[in-house]
């Protein structure tokens, strides 16, 4: 995508930050490999769930040092 839009298109910076490509192409990637009957249901599951994680462990975090 750098080579398209550029690495300091105001997209590209948008899309690094909290590493949202990284978790979009994780989803893509598990999506192929499963090739399940509906792929938009199994990536949106794949994202939920992520959220899901990082909100649990973000409540750890904050327990932790409180």
């Amino acid at each position: 995508m750098d080579k398209i839009l550029g690495a300091d298109h105001p997209d590209i910076k948008y899309l690094r930050q909290h590493e949202i490509s990284l978790v979009l192409s994780k989803a893509m990637s598990e999506t192929y490999l499963e090739q399940p009957n509906d792929p938009i249901q199994f990536f949106t599951k794949y994202l939920l769930n992520h959220c899901a994680k990082e909100k649990m462990a973000q409540a750890v975090s904050n327990n932790h040092f409180s």
